[in-house]
């Protein structure tokens, strides 16, 4: 099953030469015979034998393990990749299901695709937005993390935060969405205020008032020089 591509480093699999095997030139350098004192450096019983890695159970705890490590990376995986290297993946998702040691693997149904992701590395609301960003659906992107950064911490956020790792917006994405945003109801509570020095900031109305995003933004901004 071709489910993780090209083979990442972790996952190739080592092979050791018998001593027979190894060219003579080698061989003879290894050879106790021809050269006594290697003997010598290490007690036969000091040696100690590598222990093995743990290899997956099953299919299903394979693809368990490279969800795990796409999502390390910052990454989902998307059920419509995996569809196109194995056509038998609905089973090998089934049998990840059903296994206790995958109980981290989650799942988000997006307006495109399923993707999964790891509870290990990966919070549920960075998934979320990760696949929002993914499906290229800005508009709903940027009032999640404005509104959850104004209910949580509470803060303004940097309209620069958008053009970062996943969400990789241009300049001129950003002006356009937020444009957008203003002649949807759904949206208009999401304001735009500039700080002290004149950086862009975003505020929900719902949580926050002008003057207090206002200083919301002047205070990030000197949290930020402080640092």
């Amino acid at each position: 099953m071709a489910i993780m591509g090209r083979r990442k480093p972790g996952f190739t699999h080592v092979e050791y030469l018998k001593k027979s095997e190894i060219p003579t030139q080698f061989s003879d350098a290894l050879d106790p015979a021809v050269h006594p004192e290697l003997s010598q450096q290490i007690p036969p019983e000091t040696m100690t034998i590598p222990a093995e890695e743990s290899q997956p159970a099953n299919m299903g705890e394979m693809l368990a393990n490279y969800i795990r490590m796409m999502s390390s990376g910052g990454e989902l995986v998307q059920i419509s990749a995996l569809r196109q290297s194995d056509t038998n993946i609905s089973s090998v998702i089934a049998e990840m299901e059903a296994s206790k040691d995958c109980e981290d693997i989650r799942s988000l149904t997006g307006e495109q695709d399923i993707y999964y992701y790891s509870l290990q590395v990966m919070s549920e609301y960075f998934a979320s937005t990760t696949m929002l960003a993914q499906e290229k659906n800005y508009p709903r992107v940027i009032a999640e993390i404005v509104r959850f950064n104004c209910k949580t911490y509470p803060a303004a956020t940097p309209e620069a935060y958008f053009s970062q790792t996943p969400y990789c917006m241009t300049e001129a994405q950003i002006a356009d969405t937020l444009k957008e945003m203003q002649l949807t109801d759904e949206y208009r509570d999401i304001c735009r205020v500039n700080s002290s020095s004149g950086i862009p900031y975003l505020y929900s109305s719902l949580f926050f008032s002008e003057k207090y995003g206002k200083a919301m933004a002047n205070y990030a901004e000197e949290d930020d020089r402080g640092r």
